[in-house]
């Protein structure tokens, strides 16, 4: 109750005894009426509009009546004795109060009673007193209200006012509710210096679960903090929600400080304890208190189960409210509940969540809670902060974070962070340099706006998925239905820019957005694929032409499958593996989760270079949403023939993938120009198979077979023929060297194995003879058409021996034509 109201019901009461000394010494035949407009007058003036007295008689000696404050409150009955001299000294005898209801409200306001308005005016200063040797109070009831529900307390109470001032008394007051009944007995001793000693004991009376029992006594002078102990004790307290709670609490008041201790454990809620101590030099007016508390095992239903939380620090009063400083920060830690589960990403998991502040620099983490006729607010100052959700965490600066509640709940929350580094694992994404500013405003007709930076954001796991973005993007909307957003993200001083904006559908646990990848040119002078596209480390080095794409996301239950389109204009990618030039199309997915084609898609290629030089190329494929590969078609143009692929399925998923090129009317000598050895020049068409497999990034050819479909002639008449061709170091490489002058095959076979952009081999097996040495006598040749020159027909022509009879004969024409 306020100082104010307190001397109000005090002058209160003097009025009414003044009129009661002014009713008698009058005529007690006429006043009554009198005396009870008078004593309206003072209820009202005490701040109850509607209250009233009755007085059912008055005489010399004794006076009874009924009371009324507001509502039903008031006492039914009063019954004063007094004499005449101690009535002109405005003072009554006796007065016994039986059958008070008073109901109290205790809030942020402090303690009133229910229905008395504010009354204007100067705030009373003094001394209280009541005007009565003895009170005696009956059958009464006060009414506490709470935020947590209505605590009936039965009252009785005798005071008697002793010589010198000295007031003493007794009273028991009765504790009713969730199960609990308690008597708190209090006696206690006023004297007239201001000064105060009281015991009091706590006796339950129930005979249910709940217990409150305990003890105390102290004394206070006055002035600053009263002195003494308590010890309160609390066990199968009923808990609105379920469960039960007990708990102990120690109070301890000496001259060198104040200390309070609470031990507190409830089921389905969890364990705290907390100590407090005001500070040494603290008083009443100016408290500073330091505390500590830790929390094990606390649920907060809808929100955690299961946390735990540590803090410790120094409050301090701050004008209208409190400055608490956090020198080591605090902790906190909990598992979602199932309510909080549903609103969040599946990929997030059930993992736990935690949240640390830290002290940023030399000085605490500062929270300051403030109390004002609106409500109350509560604001951390700068600190360094760590989350995680999962496999979800952020670290950063926490600049501000504010929290206001109205009368009528949550008004205000206010979050500003820089500095933030986010790794989110399950959703492949990182950031560094991330800021925030976001607010949320309950009953606004948008609650939630939020605008965010970051100055760098990985897309992908190990291998990013594009280049890190420099990221813009804005929040808006209402939490508990849509929320909107719209982002910018740049790369490589612009030159690639990708646009997403889209929407969260908060309670129904979907969203979709449309993300654009503006068209990306690769230049000669710029930037390669792979700094575009760090995926492609390995495939691509160099590229032309450019590449666009825009995709339809969806998340979460009942989300749309997703679609995209990505078109590509004369691309030209050249790698280890493979070179492809004057790729054009325009693919379509249908789906992405999972990712499917909108149908068969096609595409043309000038070049396909995975060691055979393909070129005017078409592919025809689809991809469903059983995540298999369907190859509809494939041809090409190569060596003035025709290759195809040979249809086929595959998963995506497998680690391997062969596909069989089936060649036709190939010319043999654009095929041997792969070997790349100087003087070499055939004719004859080719037809055969080659499989390719691709496992990963690597390309193979496995059993190639390309076979001549006729005869045909190979000519070596190199304008320089190497060294070790001398017949100085082998003669019979000479002899061979002069066969293959003019060598007319029967048979011819091209045998390719390898992989591509590394170690390949072309074997060339024939079989035939040169018209034009000894007679086309005939000669089988196998030739290594892959490696250096040197070690290509080093190893072919070592692979042929003469027949000795021959070998003879040749060398003695030899000898003959020097």
């Amino acid at each position: 109750m306020t100082r104010a109201a307190r001397h109000r019901l005090s002058r209160l009461a003097a009025s009414l005894t003044g009129l009661l000394a002014l009713a008698l010494l009058a005529g007690v035949w006429w006043l009554p009426r009198l005396v009870e407009d008078r004593a309206a007058a003072a209820l009202r003036e005490a701040g109850f509009p509607d209250g009233a007295v009755v007085l059912d008689s008055i005489s010399t000696t004794r006076a009874s009546g009924g009371l009324k404050l507001a509502g039903d409150q008031g006492i039914d009955r009063v019954e004063a004795t007094y004499g005449l001299s101690g009535l002109l000294a405005g003072r009554l005898d006796t007065v016994l109060v039986q059958g008070a209801r008073v109901r109290l409200l205790l809030d942020g306001g402090g303690v009133r009673v229910e229905g008395q308005q504010p009354v204007a005016g100067p705030e009373p200063s003094g001394e209280i007193s009541l005007p009565v040797d003895r009170l005696e109070i009956r059958d009464s009831r006060l009414t506490l209200l709470t935020e947590a529900g209505a605590i009936e307390v039965p009252l009785a109470a005798t005071l008697i006012r002793g010589e010198a001032g000295v007031v003493g008394g007794e009273a028991t007051l009765g504790l009713q509710g969730a199960g609990l009944r308690s008597d708190i007995a209090i006696r206690a001793t006023r004297n007239a210096d201001g000064s105060l000693a009281a015991d009091f004991t706590v006796t339950p009376t129930g005979e249910g679960p709940a217990r409150l029992e305990g003890r105390g006594q102290f004394a206070w002078s006055g002035q600053g903090l009263p002195l003494g102990t308590a010890d309160l004790s609390l066990t199968g307290f009923a808990l609105p929600s379920g469960g039960t709670a007990v708990g102990a609490l120690a109070w301890v008041g000496e001259e060198k400080g104040q200390s309070l201790a609470l031990d507190a454990k409830a089921a389905g809620w969890g364990a705290l304890d907390a100590k407090a101590a005001l500070a040494p030099g603290s008083t009443a007016a100016d408290p500073s208190v330091t505390f500590q508390a830790a929390g094990k095992g606390v649920t907060l239903p809808g929100w955690l189960t299961d946390a735990s939380f540590t803090v410790a620090g120094q409050a301090n009063a701050a004008g209208e409210g409190w400055r608490i400083d956090l020198p080591q920060g605090a902790t906190f830690a909990g598992k979602p509940a199932p309510a909080l589960r549903g609103r969040l990403p599946e990929a997030v998991g059930p993992g736990p969540l935690r949240l640390t502040l830290r002290p940023l620099g030399k000085g605490p983490v500062v929270l300051t809670v403030r109390q004002a006729e609106e409500g109350m607010s509560a604001d951390i100052g700068k600190s360094g902060f760590g989350l995680e959700l999962g496999d979800v965490a952020a670290g950063g600066a926490l600049e501000s974070a504010v929290v206001r509640w109205a009368d009528d709940g949550l008004a205000d929350v206010g979050l500003v962070i820089s500095g933030t580094t986010l790794s989110a694992e399950p959703f492949a994404l990182s950031a560094r340099g991330l800021s925030l500013d976001a607010r949320y405003r309950p009953g606004q007709s948008t609650p939630v706006q939020a605008k965010a930076r970051a100055d760098s954001l990985r897309v992908g796991g190990d291998t990013p998925l594009v280049a890190p973005l420099a990221v813009t993007a804005s929040l808006s909307g209402d939490p508990a239905g849509t929320l909107s957003f719209v982002g910018e993200g740049s790369a490589l001083d612009g030159r690639m820019v990708i646009d997403v904006a889209g929407k969260q559908h908060v309670g129904k646990g979907w969203g979709s957005a449309k993300a654009t990848l503006h068209p990306i040119r690769f230049l000669p002078n710029g930037p390669p694929p792979t700094a575009y596209f760090p995926l492609l480390e390995g495939w691509a080095e160099e590229g032309r032409g450019s590449l666009g794409a825009v995709a339809e996301l969806g998340w979460g239950k009942g989300a749309p499958a997703g679609s995209a389109r990505l078109t590509l204009d004369g691309l030209a990618l050249t790698g280890p593996s493979l070179a492809v030039q004057g790729l054009n199309g325009v693919l379509t997915a249908a789906s992405l989760q999972p990712l499917a084609t909108d149908g068969e898609q096609t595409v043309e290629v000038s070049l396909l270079d995975i060691g055979l030089p393909l070129r005017d190329g078409k592919i025809r494929f689809a991809l469903g949403k059983d995540q298999r590969l369907a190859l509809r078609q494939a041809t090409f143009a190569w060596a003035g023939g025709t290759v195809r692929a040979a249809p086929f399925e595959s998963g995506l998923s497998d680690p391997r993938h062969t596909v069989v090129l089936e060649a036709e009317g190939l010319g043999l000598g654009p095929v041997l120009e792969l070997a790349g050895v100087d003087g070499l020049q055939a004719d004859g068409r080719l037809a055969g198979r080659i499989p390719v497999v691709i496992a990963g990034r690597d390309i193979r050819f496995d059993d190639g077979k390309l076979e001549a479909v006729g005869p045909g002639s190979i000519r070596y008449d190199p304008a320089k023929p190497p060294a070790f061709l001398s017949a100085a170091k082998n003669d019979s490489t000479g002899l061979v060297l002069e066969v293959l002058q003019n060598f007319r095959y029967k048979t011819l076979a091209l045998l390719i194995d390898g992989a591509a952009g590394r170690e390949m081999t072309v074997a060339l097996r024939v079989e035939g003879a040169n018209p034009d040495f000894y007679g086309g006598y005939p000669v089988k040749l196998n030739v290594n058409l892959s490696g250096a020159l040197y070690t290509i027909l080093r190893r072919g022509l070592g692979a042929y021996r003469i027949p000795d009879t021959i070998r003879g004969q040749i060398e003695q024409q030899g000898k003959g034509n020097p």
